[in-house]
């Protein structure tokens, strides 16, 4: 993926690829870019997604399963009637 304003140098250079996965996306903003590096990160790093999903993961059983919904519900409802 190659992001940037075109210069006299990278025209003819992406004139000549013939290759779809090369992406010439110019000069963007910079939620664009962003994006689009972060895209190509999970890409070509395979293991980040299976990291990040992981932590996702872990971070669910931590903070988010029924008991501890349930628990935190009631703790609201306690304060509530007090």
């Amino acid at each position: 993926m190659f992001i940037g304003p075109h210069t006299n140098y990278s025209r003819p250079l992406f004139r000549e690829v013939r290759d779809p996965r090369v992406i010439n996306l110019g000069a963007v903003d910079g939620e664009t870019k962003t994006s689009a590096l972060a895209a190509c990160t999970f890409l070509c790093l395979p293991s980040i997604c299976e990291a990040m999903g992981n932590a996702g993961w872990r971070k669910v059983q931590e903070k988010y399963t029924w008991e501890i919904l349930a628990s935190k519900t009631m703790a609201v409802y306690h304060d509530l009637l007090r």
